[in-house]
């Protein structure tokens, strides 16, 4: 996103916008970005997904190989709160290098060479 956005974030910093700014403009775009990702997998449409994998409540393995002969598979209500905080945790650390790149861009390098 921010190769992309280039020539507008020097425009921005030419024009004055302090590196703080352009920080929180990029990480909020990227949070947003998880929060749907998130809002998409926990929706109704990921757990239809989720239950059609499987016509029964545990996944069956051959004995003779596993020491286990069934996996369960129950959805905890912890266990996707969980889920879908570490998903919007990754999603918040992940826009924080390209954010602080973004702020420090010089404005005249940039619109020169573009």
């Amino acid at each position: 996103m921010v190769a992309e956005k280039r020539r507008e974030i020097g425009v921005l910093r030419a024009l004055g916008a302090p590196c703080r700014s352009i920080t929180i403009v990029f990480m909020a775009e990227g949070v947003l970005i998880g929060l749907v990702g998130t809002a998409v997998g926990h929706g109704p449409r990921g757990h239809d997904r989720r239950w059609s994998r499987t016509a029964t409540t545990s996944c069956k393995i051959p004995g003779d190989v596993y020491q286990l002969y069934e996996l369960p598979d129950e959805d905890a209500p912890a266990g996707l709160i969980l889920i879908a905080v570490a998903a919007l945790a990754l999603s918040f650390l992940a826009t924080l290098y390209p954010s602080r790149q973004a702020a420090r861009l010089h404005p005249v390098d940039v619109l020169r060479y573009e």
